[in-house]
């Protein structure tokens, strides 16, 4: 509301020795005993784009008095407007008074008060309205006299310039005239500065396992470097949550310090009993910080603990199933890049997910790239990498540097024929300790690689409809030195492997480096796009790959495990922004019997909004894709009018449990100056996840005063892993 008191705030043009003033008016005159200039009918000033209209405009040169009366109108450089019947200023414009003043801010604010005074003393200015009242909903045009649909209206109003801050007195807040919220006194930042102490905005809600909340913070600005927030959350089941954060800036570094904590109960399954806890302290905190050394050098920090697997979810602070912790510096330098980490996870998943989760002290790793065609016509690369995982007690540990030298070169034929060459030698070093049943041991192994990639895109354009056809067959040979010793070294980060339409033409398919795909291969697909002239595309993929050797290390399920691998496809079809599908799919080599497909698919109208994803997904024996997994997930949001709107969502499991897993719904209503929604969300999971709640929030939002949300509800962006 700080835009409200502009006119007394500078708006009205001083005399200044720099900026020149024009002038106009139908009859002009000067008493020159008394040193009083008069300036009557149609008077116009302006001055550095600041426009000031009136019936008439007397100075009074010796006491330095400027009164402006009738049909008094400023216009600003932003677009506001102010009109007032009599405007008196003095002592270069830094006192005076104004009645009756009405205001339109270039925001949509709107205001009025019945007097307005500026002072001005040694401490600095001050301007104090009377009667006064702001909304930014406009005048219902067939009855301008109207009450707006909200407003602020205060008996004073104080706003001190030097403190930057505006201060109601005896206020309350309206709704279609009738006061339903009264104020004694508040005040809030005029907007004149960045960061400004004080109160932020309450929250408030229903959650069916915390109960009814509400909750209060308060922002303490120390300077323009550093700030706090503090606040609390009163639950009426609960325990309240204590709520803070630190943020501090400096020349060449930043650290953020936030947290919670509360004293409440949990439910943990005990035997395949829930079994509520007694009471504890609980909480979780959040830190991260980076240092920008110099121009190549930079460290940070990024810290994620909680006190128990079922804090976060259960006070709706995060969804993460692993929480990271990590020291690292970083070196950039051209196209080369190093890094050094140390990294610890904590498992906050519940029952039997847990797992010994392991410690990273450290993880390294160096890669240096060549300038393109500067190296034989291509590009080299080197790259260098070293781990050291160590998980409490006798868990498997490992220690592993390897080194990777390649080099790729890239080639265009007049005929259209596009290849990629890719050679390259890599060389690993493990030291294993406390694997069960075997001694600590050193491991080495080496392999070279050439993979060759051609493809040639055929283009028809259909003259008479505008649109063109691409017609892409592609082939690849991978050639590769068998690895023996494979089976000795533990499988950390190659343990998630699925052949599928991103990753058929990989060189190498394991996800890591623990595991290589050591056996000579053919790769083949058919990409076919047809773009039409009305922005409509229809795109499709096929391929497979065939290994020339049986046996491999890729687990049975995967796609990837017999000579032949199964068959991937994608459809998608998109037209305009309006409307998109994909569909990816992996077929049995044999049977063409889909073993995983997805389909995601987008509908953005003028009035309705759809957003669906659909997966299916057999168990790979022997990952952690231990079971088969099926789920549709569906967001939704319709107009039903110019300004009512009701969405919904759900997320449905079809796998082995089916079932209703979570569910979500809708209804707001947004106007020009406010918006109000009652939006409630369902999660069907167990007690003991922290999950198991059902919250019912009301959003309501002000036109410069909060900001107005359209939806509390997120869509797919129609991309999903």
């Amino acid at each position: 509301m700080a835009l409200v008191f502009a006119l007394l705030c500078g708006s009205i043009p001083a005399k200044s020795e720099e900026a020149p003033v024009n002038f106009d008016a139908d009859q002009l005159l000067y008493d020159e005993d008394d040193k009083v200039v008069t300036a009557i009918g149609n008077v116009r000033l302006e001055q550095e784009g600041r426009v000031v209209t009136a019936d008439s405009i007397l100075y009074k040169i010796q006491e330095d008095k400027v009164t402006a009366v009738g049909n008094v109108t400023l216009t600003e450089t932003d677009g506001s407007q102010y009109f007032a019947e009599k405007v008196q200023m003095r002592d270069k414009m830094r006192e005076g008074y104004i009645s009756h003043i009405k205001g339109i801010l270039g925001d949509g604010g709107r205001f009025t008060a019945n007097y307005a005074e500026r002072s001005h003393d040694d401490v600095g200015d001050k301007v104090t309205l009377r009667s006064a009242t702001y909304t930014t909903c406009a005048p219902c045009e067939t009855n301008p006299d109207a009450a707006p649909p909200w407003q602020l209206r205060a008996d004073k109003v104080i706003h001190d310039r030097a403190d930057k801050r505006v201060s109601y007195e005896d206020a309350t807040f309206d709704v279609a005239g009738v006061p339903i919220l009264w104020m004694p006194y508040f005040s809030h930042p005029d907007g004149t500065e960045t960061q400004k102490s004080g109160f932020v905005s309450p929250t408030l809600g229903f959650d069916s396992e915390l109960g009814g909340y509400v909750g209060s913070s308060y922002y303490y600005a120390f300077d323009e470097s550093k700030d706090a927030t503090i606040g609390i959350t009163a639950y009426s089941k609960e325990t309240p949550l204590l709520n803070g954060e630190y943020r501090q800036r400096f020349e060449n570094a930043v650290v953020d310090l936030s947290g919670t904590t509360t004293y409440s109960s949990r439910i943990i399954s005990d035997a395949g009993t829930n079994v509520e806890l007694d009471k504890s302290f609980r909480g979780n905190l959040e830190a991260s910080g980076m240092w920008n050394i110099d121009e190549k050098w930079r460290s940070g920090f990024d810290i994620n603990l909680t006190s128990d697997d079922q804090y976060l979810r259960q006070y709706d602070i995060s969804d993460d199933d692993i929480l990271e912790n990590q020291l690292y510096v970083e070196r950039f330098d051209g196209r080369d890049y190093a890094d050094a980490r140390l990294i610890s996870f904590q498992d906050v998943r519940i029952l039997d997910q847990q797992s010994n989760s392991p410690n990273i002290f450290p993880e390294m790793n160096a890669s240096f790239l060549g300038d393109a065609g500067q190296t034989l016509g291509g590009r080299w690369a080197f790259d260098v990498s070293a781990l050291s995982l160590h998980r409490d007690g006798n868990d498997p540990d490992t220690n592993r540097f390897t080194t990777e030298l390649g080099w790729q070169g890239h080639r265009k034929t007049d005929i259209g024929l596009v290849t990629t060459l890719d050679l390259g030698v890599r060389g690993d070093l493990y030291y294993l300790t406390d694997r069960p049943g075997q001694d600590s041991e050193d491991k080495a192994r080496g392999y070279v690689f050439a993979n060759l990639e051609v493809a040639y895109p055929f283009i028809k354009s259909l003259q008479q409809s505008g649109s063109d056809i691409v017609v892409e067959p592609v082939v690849s040979v991978t050639g590769i030195s068998n690895v023996n010793n494979q089976a000795d070294i533990t499988n950390e980060d190659s343990q998630d492997i699925q052949v599928s339409v991103n990753n058929l033409f990989d060189a190498d398919r394991f996800t890591g480096f623990d595991r290589i795909e050591d056996r000579s291969r053919v790769t083949y697909g058919l990409r076919s796009t047809y773009y039409s002239a009305n922005d409509f595309e229809l795109g499709g993929f096929m391929g497979q790959s065939y290994h020339f050797k049986e046996d491999n290390f890729f687990p049975a399920g995967s796609g990837l495990r017999e000579k032949s691998s199964d068959y991937v496809a994608e459809l998608s079809t998109r037209y305009k922004d309006r409307f998109n599908v994909n569909y990816r799919t992996r077929l049995d080599r044999n049977s063409f019997q889909s073993k995983a497909h997805e389909v995601d698919a987008g509908y953005q109208g003028d009035r309705l909004a759809l957003n669906g994803l659909y997966f299916f997904s057999k168990s790979i024996p022997g990952t952690s894709f231990d079971e088969t997994r099926e789920q549709f997930i569906g967001k939704s949001r319709l107009r039903l009018n110019e300004n009512w709107y009701v969405s919904g969502g759900a997320t449905y499991d079809l796998g082995i449990d089916p079932g209703l897993r979570t569910a979500d719904g809708g209804l707001e209503y947004v106007a020009e100056c406010f918006s109000i929604g009652s939006f409630i969300e369902r999660d069907l999971t167990n007690d003991n996840s922290g999950d198991a709640e059902t919250q019912i929030s009301i959003r309501i939002g002000l036109k410069n005063l909060t900001t107005i949300e359209a939806s509390g509800l997120e869509f797919f962006d129609g991309d999903s892993d």
